[in-house]
């Protein structure tokens, strides 16, 4: 089976799923391995309750929120 190399640059998707690939630029290049950090995003409101990031939380617009490094 080829190794697919799609390369996407539309913006789409729940903002709060969104890699920080897609947030940071919309005309930047992205592959499906954004698909892993949404499935992390998924996973950690599993097992959190909560999520990673959200508008409610007031200390950073959600855009900056997936952009800074923990």
């Amino acid at each position: 089976m080829a190794k697919s190399s799609a390369r996407m640059k539309t913006r789409c998707g729940t903002p709060s799923y969104n890699a920080p690939e897609i947030v940071a630029n919309e005309g930047i290049e992205y592959t499906p391995k954004v698909d892993i950090w949404s499935l992390g995003c998924v996973l950690f409101i599993t097992f959190s309750g909560y999520p990673p990031f959200s508008e409610e939380y007031s200390d950073m617009p959600m855009d900056k929120q997936v952009l800074t490094e923990l």
